[in-house]
């Protein structure tokens, strides 16, 4: 209980930093409009999938429709663990003295 007091303690303290620092990688002018095209298309059949996965997965548990629903809607966060791995394929490539057609596609 003392060491989950203290994770908890940590992550209040360091949470705006994770969101900050996945943010600063990021250069909107920097860009292709079709990667930010294809980037919410991902993130929109991503959803759907999610939405009914969640559904299908509680469909034997003896919930009401409005009840799966409510579950399908509340399991669609997504954790920022991915954002925030996101960056060390870049910046290995960038330590590695990748050419630079890949260092592009890691910025994006």
């Amino acid at each position: 209980v003392q060491v989950q007091k203290i994770l908890n303690l940590l992550w209040v303290i360091f949470q705006p930093f994770l969101f900050a620092l996945i943010g600063a990688e990021i250069l909107m002018e920097q860009l292709n409009l079709s990667t930010i095209g294809l980037g919410i298309a991902v993130i929109l059949i991503a959803l759907i999938f999610r939405t009914v996965a969640a559904f299908v997965s509680v469909m034997c548990a003896g919930l009401n429709f409005k009840e799966k629903c409510f579950i399908s809607l509340a399991w669609l966060p997504k954790a920022t663990v991915q954002a925030a791995l996101g960056s060390i394929a870049l910046d290995t490539a960038i330590e590695k003295d990748a050419p630079e057609d890949t260092i592009e596609v890691g910025k994006q």
